[in-house]
């Protein structure tokens, strides 16, 4: 089981990669959609809503760790998970 810090680390990798590779696009084409981002390589899965994120990161990278953002939203809309938060 993951601690709270190491899922704290993980959400700011995961914004990191947000902003740094996704952010443009996401606010410019997927506006209040869902973005799961596996942390380890950086590839984005984008879903009208999160389960459906989850679900296509999760079939590519079963288990992989990642983040999770709302596009365009702010506050409890980014969360981080690793293959623990799933079982």
């Amino acid at each position: 089981m993951h601690s709270p810090k190491d899922l704290e680390r993980l959400a700011q990798k995961g914004e990191s990669i947000y902003q740094e590779k996704h952010k443009d696009e996401c606010e410019r084409d997927h506006m209040g959609r869902f973005v799961a981002i596996n942390t380890e390589n950086g590839e984005a899965f984008i879903a009208d809503d999160g389960l459906d994120a989850l679900r296509a990161l999760d079939a590519k990278y079963p288990n992989a760790p990642g983040h999770m953002v709302r596009v365009g939203h702010q506050g409890i809309t980014s969360i981080a998970f690793s293959d623990n938060a799933r079982e």
